[in-house]
């Protein structure tokens, strides 16, 4: 969790453990480029990624 506290990624409780929400990170070289939040299932994600 050290990560997700140092970016304030999304969490959530359930069953006394602290989980991230579904995100995707795009890094280029070590360096977060773009934050995609929220992903939802749909067959749209790698398009927004290619593009």
């Amino acid at each position: 969790m050290k990560l997700a506290n140092a970016l304030d990624l999304p969490t959530f409780k359930v069953a006394g453990m602290t989980l991230l929400k579904r995100l995707m990170l795009i890094c280029q070289n070590g360096l977060i480029k773009t934050v995609h939040y929220p992903v939802f299932p749909t067959g749209q994600d790698p398009v927004w990624v290619m593009d």
